[in-house]
């Protein structure tokens, strides 16, 4: 095999472009000329494989039935999508994509994510605690498990969102469902928001972590268990419930 484009035939043993239910294994470089949306076969990146677009946005869609296995190499795309029922397996690999949409129970992320734009979709389950994570806006519909994304602009928490090491939020933290169900954050570690934090009237936070805001702080919700919620005016707004055991104090962001 060779470097070149995907649907360059002569790149391929055997020759041949590759088409649903292939079997792909990727140890060069390949310029994503197309877009890949199969539901059959695997896609397999080892150590020296990538996969980077050409000008245009390109996808990768994985739907149900095809595998995505990363042994190292890199993704670098528009929007990669990995649908339900779909097979993954990360390890020492490197997505840096503009969308990242997991619609797939129990993924667990790549070492390092670079993308714009974080979906985990309703009832998907996306536990990410490799290093060195940035992601502009997150919205979460299902439950995430936050190990290590180190920068996000923005987080719209509709479903569970769980906390385990820093987290900066550059802008606004939302743990807002408005779909008749609970926005949960289960915060275990801090959380840094340099903007606004808003926990709506059906919005849980709980842990035993710190909560700082550099702005304000608004709960028409319920605060419980062992947090620490730090602001400049050591104040929290809103007709909420705050528990007993819940510190609040004056605090900055630093």
């Amino acid at each position: 095999m060779s470097d070149g484009n995907f649907t360059d035939p002569s790149i391929w043993n055997p020759p041949g472009v590759p088409t649903n239910g292939a079997e792909l294994h990727i140890n060069h470089d390949v310029v994503l000329n197309t877009n890949i949306i199969f539901n059959s076969g695997e896609l397999y990146l080892g150590p020296g494989g990538t996969q980077t677009e050409d000008g245009n946005d390109r996808t990768i869609w994985c739907q149900s039935g095809e595998t995505l296995y990363m042994n190292g190499g890199t993704i670098d795309c528009h929007l990669l999508r990995i649908s339900e029922g779909a097979s993954t397996h990360f390890y020492a690999s490197y997505f840096n994509v503009d969308t990242f949409w997991n619609e797939k129970d129990a993924v667990v992320c790549p070492v390092r994510i670079n993308a714009n734009y974080l979906l985990n979709d309703t009832s998907a389950w996306l536990i990410c605690n490799g290093i060195n994570n940035t992601v502009d806006s997150i919205v979460n519909l299902g439950k995430l498990e936050i190990g290590n994304i180190t920068t996000v602009n923005t987080i719209y928490n509709e479903g569970e969102l769980i906390n385990h090491f820093s987290l900066v939020v550059t802008e606004d933290f939302h743990n807002c469902n408005g779909q008749g169900s609970i926005a949960e954050l289960n915060n275990y570690l801090s959380i840094y928001v340099e903007g606004d934090f808003t926990n709506c009237s059906d919005g849980l936070i709980n842990g035993n972590g710190d909560i700082y805001t550099a702005v304000t702080f608004l709960n028409d919700g319920n605060i419980i268990d062992d947090q620490e919620i730090l602001s400049p005016s050591g104040m929290i707004s809103g007709s909420g419930n705050v528990d007993s055991t819940v510190f609040v104090g004056v605090g900055n962001c630093s």
